[in-house]
């Protein structure tokens, strides 16, 4: 029968400053999945089984605190960390901050009946593999059983030969405290991380820890920690006297997202979408129409990669930052994105329901674009008789306020369009004479909006009581001053 290849290397995190607690803690030890050649059922199956021989032997050596199935599945699934990448240094981080000393894990490769089988323990101290093994056997169950006891056996008693360097109880923190001459940085941090004095690591802290770095002799020196979520922080602490010094190190807030790009623009919209930034992160968003971030306000929040910035004016440039926020902590503005809004164009259909007329080409002075009511809207009034129409004007611009003045005087036509409810809008108003003048000349005469050959009414006064209106047959315009019914469309200007 052909044999197969057991190949057991060992991957030993070993933190070495990072027992807490009693002296004689022993290091903690897991075994993780073994991966394989082909899958299949029985393959699935028997890597499971030489995970659990495996995990058997290295609890009967007595030498280390073995990590529960659960706990170690459940960290590489919360951490992200992937088998096939375990000793990257990212992952070995990430180990070492959970206090795991070594990894053992291998490969159970199928050579037709039998099997090939590579285990490997890992040195989470130093990221290397410090320690392997292998051998053949067959692929039957007992030949499975006897030759990973055989290797696991062989295995351990092959660490010990080397030194003993896998399997050393009794691992300390390094000293926490001042000298002997008094002097001391005490450092405390919420979240826990790995501890550099001078650019050498001394100590992984837990989350809510303090460590002492005792110091000799005064002097400036350098503090780092890179903390749990890969995020770090350092320090230049200045030693003048003896004591000791207290320094609170806090995780650095997240960094902006990535690639955040603007799309879906509407004529009142625009969608942001940007890269995670991480686990955990949420979002806020800055918006302004200046390129300027100090001044930007706070368009919303989200907890997404992507957000609609609503409710904003049509043709009109708007800048967007976007920042990072974990728990209380918030990042800095991230790059500045530009987008324009869709424009609406004369002709075009109006958010009341009715058709845009014309564009004063920037938004000033509350408005930009002008409107004309939905033909459905459009009615017929009298003069009224004698009314004062002084004080109105007939540039564009001006209906609004001519009507407000007419319509306090009791003009029929004015006072209608005041009190127009349509298109979910009730600040519709007569519009000016030269605003009547663009209904015909942009609408009417293109065949748009509906408009009779009629008398249309303007809000403009020529003289005390005598009013201007344009027929929009020709698009004469003339001055009357009687009782005569005439055609009346409503504007707003948004």
């Amino acid at each position: 029968m052909k044999k197969m290849v057991l190949s057991l290397a060992a991957l030993l995190l070993m933190t070495g400053s990072i027992a807490f607690g009693q002296e004689q803690e022993l290091p903690r030890l897991a075994v993780v999945e073994f991966t394989s050649n082909i899958s299949t059922e029985k393959t699935k199956a028997d890597s499971l089984t030489v995970r659990n021989l495996v995990e058997s032997q290295m609890v009967a050596t007595g030498r280390y605190q073995i990590v529960t199935r659960s706990e170690i599945d459940q960290l590489l699934n919360n951490q992200q960390i992937a088998i096939s990448s375990i000793s990257s240094a990212e992952n070995v981080k990430k180990l070492q901050l959970q206090n795991i000393s070594y990894i053992v894990t291998g490969s159970v490769d199928a050579m037709d009946t039998d099997y090939a089988v590579t285990v490997k323990i890992l040195d989470v101290s130093t990221g290397q593999f410090s320690h392997s093994a292998n051998d053949f056997m067959g692929g039957s169950s007992r030949e499975l059983y006897t030759g990973v006891n055989a290797l696991t056996a062989s295995f351990v008693k092959g660490m010990s030969a080397e030194g003993g360097q896998v399997a050393q109880a009794g691992s300390q923190r390094p000293r926490s405290g001042p000298s002997a001459a008094g002097i001391g940085i005490e450092v405390s941090t919420v979240l826990g991380g790995a501890l550099y004095f001078e650019g050498e690591e001394i100590a992984a802290l837990w989350d809510n820890d303090t460590h002492t770095i005792p110091i000799e002799r005064p002097g400036v020196y350098k503090i780092r920690i890179v903390f749990g979520n890969g995020r770090e922080t350092s320090r230049d602490v200045t030693i003048t006297s003896r004591g000791v010094v207290k320094e609170a190190f806090l995780s650095p807030p997240p960094p902006p997202p990535g690639n955040v790009r603007a799309g879906n623009i509407t004529l009142n919209a625009i969608e942001l979408n940007w890269t995670s930034a991480g686990q955990g992160i949420s979002y806020r968003v800055y918006s302004s129409t200046t390129n300027n971030p100090a001044e930007a306000g706070l368009a919303g929040t989200t907890a997404g990669t992507s957000y609609r910035a609503g409710n904003l004016r049509p043709g009109t440039e708007y800048y967007f930052w976007v920042s990072a926020q974990e728990g209380t902590l918030e990042g800095a503005k991230g790059q500045t994105v530009m987008a324009r809004t869709s424009n609406y164009t004369v002709g075009s259909p109006g958010p009341g329901g009715g058709i845009v007329f014309y564009d004063k080409g920037n938004f000033s002075d509350g408005w930009r674009f002008l409107e004309a009511a939905p033909a459905s809207a459009e009615f017929k009034a009298e003069l009224g008789g004698i009314i004062s129409v002084s004080g109105t004007n007939t540039g564009i611009g001006s209906g609004k306020r001519n009507t407000e003045i007419i319509a306090g005087r009791g003009r029929a036509g004015a006072q209608r369009c005041a009190a127009l409810n349509t298109g979910g809008y009730r600040d519709w108003f007569l519009p000016s004479k030269d605003e009547l003048n663009l209904m015909y000349q942009n609408l009417k005469r293109k065949g748009l909006g509906g408009f009779s050959d009629a008398w249309y009414e303007s809000s403009s006064g020529y003289f005390s009581n005598i009013e201007w209106f344009q027929r929009f047959s020709d698009g004469a315009q003339g001055l009357y001053e009687t009782s005569d019914t005439f055609s009346v469309r409503a504007v707003r200007a948004f």
